[in-house]
């Protein structure tokens, strides 16, 4: 017997929710807001005086998702934040007098190209509006109104198009030991145009290509330069780049950002990549590129399309090349990195690097810090969605696995196309950094309760004998002790703790024991520790103590310093049809048996307020008799509806799709080079600030300072031009003398860095 769930009521199509407890139904052309299973508002489709008021107050609640609160209500994004705009300023009566949509009679048929022009260069909604000519530019909403329809043209289009199933990659995680490099010495300056690069058979295409641009993998020329930007981006992307030695100059702009430059070549990001490149891409135009991604990320820019910000008159002189490269030629030119596996084989090779750096520096266990980061994503694709800490639920996005060190540097970054669990994946990252490290190395990680599991750290437990431990936070519930248990004393960060090792945690099923560390906090709460590892247990804490501010400020210092939830790369291929996924219809239909258990609540709720003979109490007993009997129909149903199917039994087939990896983990890999400079950096000219704390935001003004370049035989000297207070003058000198004493090398130059503080008139 097959069950059908056309019922009479509506699941999957009219109900969005913006919040918990809170979601929007509409009901033919009538809008319907509850909040906790009260409607709080209703109103019709063209009723846009109430429409807009109820909008304005929803929107005060910080919980409030506002992108599916104007998706409930039939709105754009964009148009929502014009109405918020408008009450904050104008008031309530404004928004209710507000007409609907702007006016697209202004739109001409060659403003519709340019703004089609622009939609197909990836700029956003608000780059394209800005771009239009201020008299005749239609309103924001209207731009969208025509992107939209722009995007739902391209992605019929590309459904039309057969493609073979792709296979979806799974977690692998090699980690090549360090080779002897082959490649020439670059230490001589190589001339050399991207042109000479030979172009795989695989990539070849009946389109010519443009001189000077590489493809990216599984691109023909068209859709290179169909992505690039504006036109002056794409002019950029046909020149010839030739590498070329350093020259004498003045006013150099951004000139400080050597000091980064010279730091990531010295980790070894320069010579790791040319050991990966193989014959995929020169070094002349690799290590233009990877200079210029490096500079631009290093002035605050989040990706490759910031390296526009450095075309300026002296870009040929910070670059070292004949002129400026688009942000096009230096995405092509990674791209052919990343190829054929390319990417993750830097990645790795470099995150290797980090990881037996990491080890030689303890004194004791190597300890690393694993934990997972869901980058949300916003596009018109249908991915699989991810649980987000921040936002207190799932959206759609991908999720990725750092491995940071004690000192709150990332080392390496895992991902996988369908969102595994912290348990799925410290296995294989346990694994992958034994075989890193040295085989006399201990090593200690560390993870919050998200890999607590009896099964994951029975896995952990058994690589004992190869001298992996591990230590996390115990899942509740647990048995509190009394305040007397706690005899051992530890202060950590000014924080005055107390602790006591009690018996050992059975993890059942013979499975084995771990060691538990109650630990009292100032505020009385107890929290306890598992860890299966021969340190003491005031170290033990101290680790687990010391995870929130490396790991988890590390992921908010990644996010808004160096850009970490960026796409990156577009490219994107389909899960197979037999993938198990959550049943969405499971979803929906859990979703409507909810909406009407708050309906039943609210109707009992208002019939046993009013008295017997009341009017309204037989509307009240309808809506009472409607709910329980959709509820009814739902809980017959839902042993029929499995919670997980293959994606081809769902309306997803064809639809649900991921990106691809190995462009974005060849930024990445950058991004973490960078990160680590920084650290590095910022250690050492912390010791000579009246502010340690203000460090990195004095690299920052470093970086972005302009300064002259006069070059010798044996040395580049650079002058440069530091904005800071009179103190952090005098600490910026001994910190510019300091790092002219470590010899410090651009890469491909033999030459030694001198710098210099230019002196205030």
């Amino acid at each position: 017997m097959s069950i059908s769930l056309a019922l009479p009521l509506t699941l999957p199509d009219n109900v969005v929710w913006f919040k918990h407890g809170a979601c929007v139904v509409k009901n033919d052309d009538v809008f319907n807001v509850y909040v906790a299973g009260t409607l709080v508002a209703s109103f019709g489709a063209k009723d846009y005086a109430e429409r807009n008021s109820v909008m304005c107050q929803l929107g005060k609640s910080a919980a409030v998702g506002l992108g599916q609160l104007a998706k409930g209500v039939g709105m754009s994004p964009e148009a929502f934040r014009q109405i918020r705009r408008l009450y904050e300023k104008e008031g309530l009566r404004a928004v209710v007098n507000r007409s609907p949509g702007g006016d697209r009679s202004k739109v001409t048929k060659a403003m519709r190209r340019r703004i089609v022009a622009g939609c197909e260069a990836g700029q956003s909604v608000r780059d394209i509006h800005a771009g239009l000519p201020k008299r005749t530019r239609p309103s924001r909403s209207v731009v969208g109104e025509i992107r939209k329809e722009w995007a739902d043209q391209r992605s019929k289009a590309a459904k039309s198009e057969e493609s073979a199933p792709a296979v979806v990659p799974q977690i692998e995680l090699p980690l090549p030991a360090p080779v002897a490099s082959t490649s020439p010495d670059t230490s001589t300056v190589v001339e050399t145009t991207v042109e000479a690069s030979p172009v795989p058979a695989a990539l070849e295409q009946e389109d010519s290509q443009p001189a000077g641009l590489p493809m990216m993998p599984g691109e023909s020329a068209a859709s290179v330069t169909s992505e690039t930007g504006s036109a002056d981006e794409q002019l950029g992307a046909r020149v010839r780049i030739k590498s070329q030695s350093p020259t004498s100059a003045e006013s150099v702009q951004h000139l400080g950002s050597w000091v980064m430059l010279a730091t990531v070549a010295g980790l070894g990001l320069h010579k790791i990549a040319d050991e990966t490149r193989g014959d995929r891409v020169e070094g002349g135009p690799l290590r233009v590129a990877l200079d210029a991604l490096t500079i631009a990320l290093s002035v605050g820019q989040y990706c490759v399309e910031g390296v526009r910000r450095l075309a300026t008159s002296t870009a040929s002189t910070l670059l070292r090349c004949t002129q400026s490269p688009s942000a096009s030629w230096v995405r092509a030119v990674l791209g052919r990195l990343a190829m054929d596996g390319g990417g993750h084989a830097f990645h790795f090779k470099v995150g290797g690097e980090l990881i037996r750096s990491a080890a030689a520096s303890a004194s004791g266990p190597v300890v690393f810090y694993v934990d997972n980061h869901t980058r949300p994503y916003t596009g018109d694709q249908t991915l699989r969605r991810a649980w987000r800490m921040q936002d207190k639920r799932s959206t759609p996005g991908c999720t990725d696995f750092y491995v940071h060190t004690e000192g709150g540097t990332p080392a390496l970054r895992v991902t996988a196309p369908d969102n595994p669990s912290l348990t799925q994946v410290l296995t294989p990252i346990a694994h992958l950094l034994r075989q890193a490290c040295g085989p006399e190395d201990e090593l200690l990680l560390a993870f919050d309760r998200g890999g607590a599991f009896p099964a994951q750290m029975s896995e952990l437990k058994k690589m004992g004998g190869a001298k992996v431990g591990f230590v996390t936070y115990e899942r509740a519930p647990y048995a509190t002790l009394p305040q007397s248990a706690f005899t051992h004393k530890l202060t950590i960060g000014g924080e005055k703790l107390r602790f006591h090792e009690s018996r050992k945690k059975n993890l059942r099923d013979g499975r084995g024991r771990v060691r538990r560390v109650a630990v009292l906090m100032d505020d009385g709460k107890q929290i306890n520790i598992l860890a299966s590892s021969k340190a003491e247990a005031a170290q033990l804490i101290a680790v687990m103590k010391g995870r929130w501010g490396c790991q988890e400020n590390g992921f908010r210092h990644g996010v808004m310093r160096w850009g970490i939830n960026h796409l990156d790369g577009r490219e994107t291929e389909p899960f197979p049809p037999d993938t198990i996924i959550p049943n969405p219809m499971r979803s929906q239909l859990d979703r409507a048996l909810h909406i009407h258990r708050a309906a039943e609540g609210e109707a009992r709720r208002k019939l046993s307020r009013l008295p017997k003979d009341h009017p309204k109490r037989a509307a009240l007993q309808e809506q009472l008799d409607y709910a329980l009997e959709h509820q009814s129909n739902l809980e017959f149903l839902r042993p029929f509806v499995p919670k997980h199917v293959p994606i081809e039994d769902t309306d997803l087939a064809d639809k649900l799709v991921h990106h691809t990896t190995e462009y974005k983990a060849t930024i990445d890999t950058v991004r973490i080079m960078c990160a680590n400079a920084e650290s590095e950096l910022a250690i050492h000219l912390a010791r000579y600030l009246r502010r340690p704390a203000e460090a990195k935001q004095v690299l920052k003004n470093i970086f972005n300072a302009c300064g002259s370049v006069e070059v010798s035989d044996d040395a580049l000297s650079l002058t440069i031009d530091v904005a800071g207070t009179h103190q952090e003058q005098g600490a910026l000198e001994s910190f510019l003398a300091d790092l002219s004493a470590q010899d410090l090398r651009l890469p491909g130059d033999p030459r030694s860095l001198r710098f210099c503080l230019r002196s205030p008139e």
